[in-house]
């Protein structure tokens, strides 16, 4: 069928035929692009049909992406080692949901890249701003050369990194 201009009702004919293929899809967990693409009517329309119909809502768990997936998904490399956030930006911040939880793109991106967790707050080294490639970040660790020693004697020494706190 094909898709109906908006605000334009049903006929008589059209509910004898329309009305059971939806109810029937519905029942069997299509959702409603799909119902929509292939009925011709908004989704809308369908909305209504389950409720008046009293047709319950049938759940489609999503799969949850790995960190991986996510990252391949929502990273774009650009000229000189780039690499651009495509992703969703929860309060200016690259966000990226993966294994059921929620994570800062950078913190993942710099962990893959020198591999430890990050200290502190990941910083941008390149003049990109929005840049999330592991060589072109940076934190706390890295930024202040003090505690960069802390952190070098700790690892030939095997003494706890103070921090810089003292």
């Amino acid at each position: 069928m094909t898709a109906r201009a908006r605000g334009v009702g049903l006929t008589p004919q059209e509910r004898e035929v329309i009305v059971p293929r939806v109810a029937e899809m519905l029942r069997a967990g299509e959702t409603y692009a799909r119902i929509a693409a292939d009925v011709g009517i908004s989704v809308t329309t369908i909305s209504h049909l389950r409720t008046k119909l009293d047709i319950g809502l049938v759940p489609h768990p999503r799969r949850a992406r790995s960190i991986d997936e996510a990252l391949a998904l929502y990273c774009e490399a650009y000229g000189d080692g780039h690499v651009r956030w495509t992703g969703p930006l929860i309060n200016g911040v690259q966000r990226l949901r993966a294994d059921g939880a929620s994570f800062i793109a950078r913190r993942v991106t710099f962990e893959a890249h020198h591999g430890r967790a990050p200290d502190g707050v990941v910083t941008v080294t390149c003049t990109e701003l929005r840049c999330i490639a592991g060589p072109h970040l940076a934190d706390h660790v890295m930024r202040d050369p003090e505690v960069a020693l802390d952190y070098q004697f700790a690892a030939i020494f095997g003494t706890p990194a103070s921090g810089g706190d003292s």
